[in-house]
């Protein structure tokens, strides 16, 4: 019986402490509601703290920009100062370079009528010349004209010169005619061989063999000829060098573009 007791005591035990414990809790039905508010509240204050933040960065940039632009519209001004100045000095220059060239065309000019007042006085002269003393005139072996027209392009010209033997007795000249061309390039003294300019002229000299006249480079030919670019001419030195019947040397100058000589 004692046996059977305790049994049932320990069983009992067993089965109390297999039993689920319960815990009493008050209830209260807006801690829920409190805590979706608070949530709320914390959404919302750092939704502000953050606007707030970012706008305050935003006015600061914007404070920045706004000074770096009143820095680059004050050099802009300065520079439109500046630009407006340096168009100034551009016009001016423009205007004197005009000037210089206007000027620079009168001289040019100028230097063309006395060059055809030099030619004319000087055809004016070998013509009184001739009246005062005619035996002088006629005497030996000449150039009797140097001709020159334009062949089209600047500094292209075609050319053609006569000798002639003056005289009563005619007899068979033989010889060299040299020529050289004188003038100015660049401002300086300059001249060129004839036959540096010309194919139509021999380097060694034209060959002269004739009784009465002989055309050059031959009768009733144009040679052409090509000026050196920058080169002003201002006359041709003409030079005959006879060998026969007689030796004998025979110099004449022709202004440029005169196409005739007397």
């Amino acid at each position: 019986m004692k046996k059977f007791s305790r049994f049932w005591q320990s069983s009992r035990k067993a089965a109390d402490r297999r039993e689920k414990k319960l815990r009493v809790v008050a209830h209260d039905p807006g801690y829920a509601f409190r805590i979706r508010i608070l949530v709320l509240l914390l959404l919302v204050g750092t939704g502000c703290a953050g606007f707030y933040l970012g706008t305050s960065f935003a006015w600061n940039e914007l404070d920045v920009m706004r000074s770096e632009l009143g820095s680059v519209t004050e050099e802009n001004g300065s520079y439109k100062v500046e630009l407006d100045t340096l168009r100034r000095r551009v016009a001016i220059l423009e205007r004197g370079n005009q000037i210089s060239q206007q000027a620079a065309e009168e001289v040019r000019q100028e230097l063309i009528r006395l060059r055809e007042e030099k030619i004319s006085l000087s055809r004016d002269i070998r013509f009184y010349q001739n009246i005062m003393n005619p035996e002088l005139a006629n005497q030996g072996v000449s150039v009797k004209s140097f001709e020159l027209q334009p062949a089209g392009d600047s500094g292209r010209f075609q050319w053609k010169m006569t000798v002639v033997q003056n005289g009563k007795n005619h007899r068979f000249q033989k010889g060299r005619l040299l020529a050289r061309l004188e003038g100015f390039r660049n401002g300086k003294k300059a001249g060129y061989d004839f036959a540096e300019l010309t194919p139509e002229f021999n380097k060694g000299g034209e060959k002269l063999g004739f009784r009465y006249f002989q055309g050059i480079p031959g009768d009733g030919i144009w040679g052409s000829l090509k000026l050196p670019e920058g080169f002003e001419p201002e006359r041709l030195d003409v030079t005959i060098q006879l060998s026969s019947p007689s030796k004998k040397v025979t110099k004449k100058s022709f202004d440029w573009f005169i196409e005739e000589s007397e």
